[in-house]
């Protein structure tokens, strides 16, 4: 009789286990452009157009959203924080848009290093790092004055 009643309790557990994984995992991974806030759909409408996304993907933890991700037709990769602030644009297949780039770092790039693309820049709390096609990185304050270069 003992057997049966930790049989049931171990079940229970089991299910209980399974129909968690099962809800978190409907949570996490692939969902509607929708679904993004609306910050991010206006960050989107404005410089890449809603009709050039691929996919858009949601990333939680322990039930709550930490970032979504949205893959555009052309390679771009922009990376969303939960509140819809961008922190992260890639290009694979070209150059991150200017119009995505402060307009001071803009003119710092273009008078610096006018032949290089922008492949990837990140929004930290306190600076943007900016990676270029000749494989340098710099770092830029908050309102775009140049701070180092990494190499």
């Amino acid at each position: 009789m003992k057997k049966l009643g930790t049989f049931k309790t171990l079940s229970l557990v089991a299910f209980s286990l399974l129909t968690f994984g099962v809800a978190t995992a409907q949570e996490e991974g692939l969902v509607p452009a929708t679904s993004l806030p609306a910050s991010s759909q206006s960050f989107i409408k404005e410089n890449f157009g809603m009709n050039n996304i691929v996919s858009v993907w949601q990333d939680t933890e322990r039930g709550r959203v930490e970032d979504y991700t949205a893959l555009f037709a052309d390679g771009t990769e922009v990376e969303f924080r939960a509140d819809g602030d961008w922190k992260e644009i890639k290009s694979r297949n070209g150059a991150v848009s200017a119009k995505v780039i402060p307009n001071k770092i803009n003119k710092y790039l273009q008078k610096h290093y006018p032949k290089t693309l922008v492949k990837e820049i990140q929004k930290k709390r306190n600076k943007y790092e900016v990676k270029l096609s000749n494989g340098l990185e710099l770092d830029f304050s908050k309102d775009g004055r140049f701070l180092k270069l990494d190499d």
